[in-house]
């Protein structure tokens, strides 16, 4: 289970870093991101919330970015991998344990 949290805390901080360097620095909005994108994604650590925020269902961060279609890209990319994919490694973890343990009942 504690894999589940490590791999969790290592997808939002790679999302955080890659967030801020397309969309707080502006690169995918040409050099100059809205104020609102700034206040958001701009640093690091406001990126992590933000993306933490998202993965949990507030959606309100991302909707000056998905104006383009670049951000909409990357909401559905950020979407998929943190939330389809932790489900399943969670969904994994989760059966193993219940095999082993339905296996030590029966020894």
């Amino acid at each position: 289970m504690q894999w589940v949290m490590v791999l969790t805390l290592l997808m939002l901080y790679a999302g955080a870093i890659f967030w801020t360097s397309l969309v707080g620095k502006g690169l995918i909005y040409g050099g100059k991101p809205p104020p609102d994108i700034v206040r958001h994604f701009g640093t690091v650590a406001t990126s992590l919330f933000s993306l933490f925020r998202i993965m949990n269902g507030d959606t309100s961060v991302v909707r000056s970015v998905t104006h383009t279609i670049w951000g909409q890209l990357l909401f559905a990319v950020f979407m998929v991998l943190s939330n389809w994919a932790i489900l399943a490694i969670l969904t994994s973890v989760v059966s193993d344990n219940m095999i082993a343990s339905s296996q030590k009942a029966a020894e």
